[in-house]
């Protein structure tokens, strides 16, 4: 097992970590959790716009309260389509579980290799928040999805921004 410190969480699949500083920067990597799917959170850039998941954005701000600035463990258990996929684990608890108990994610439907080490185990903890009905398989997940407005296509909203607090101080 490796040991980094949580810098990011970008979803509630994917983390990045860093590694102790050695004559610079610290080195980074990008990993994501075995064999499990979190539900997106919504997106925006120049060429497509994609809208919240149900409970997308709880996943990922479960995991950025719980892990960002504190240490993990992590074991990569296999790379697809050039991406990381690895078992991570915090004060001797394995992430995924406590995503899957929550109803935050969902294993992978494929159960041919590459896969987690734990691959059942994970299904059967699925299973259980299934039952539970907790996060994305409860009845009301539909009602967990955020609404945005995304300023940035609205051109006259810069504008009207700029002249409006042109010269003032901002809180930051």
């Amino acid at each position: 097992m490796s040991k980094a410190t949580v810098k990011e969480v970008k979803s509630g699949d994917t983390l990045v970590v860093m590694g102790v500083p050695k004559g610079g920067p610290p080195p980074e990597k990008e990993i994501r959790l075995s064999s499990l799917i979190a539900p997106r959170i919504a997106m925006k850039s120049l060429t497509k716009e994609v809208a919240d998941e149900p409970y997308g954005y709880e996943a990922r701000e479960f995991l950025r309260k719980k892990l960002v600035g504190k240490p993990v463990e992590f074991k990569v258990d296999y790379q697809f389509q050039g991406k990381d996929y690895a078992t991570v684990s915090f004060e001797g608890n394995s992430i995924s579980y406590e995503l899957l108990k929550a109803g935050f994610a969902k294993v992978k439907s494929n159960p041919n290799p590459p896969n987690a080490p734990d691959y059942e185990q994970l299904k059967a903890t699925q299973e259980e928040a299934e039952a539970a009905k907790v996060g994305i398989f409860s009845e009301d997940a539909a009602g967990h999805v955020r609404t945005i407005t995304w300023t940035s296509s609205n051109p006259d909203f810069a504008k009207s921004f700029v002249e409006k607090h042109k010269g003032k101080k901002l809180p930051a």
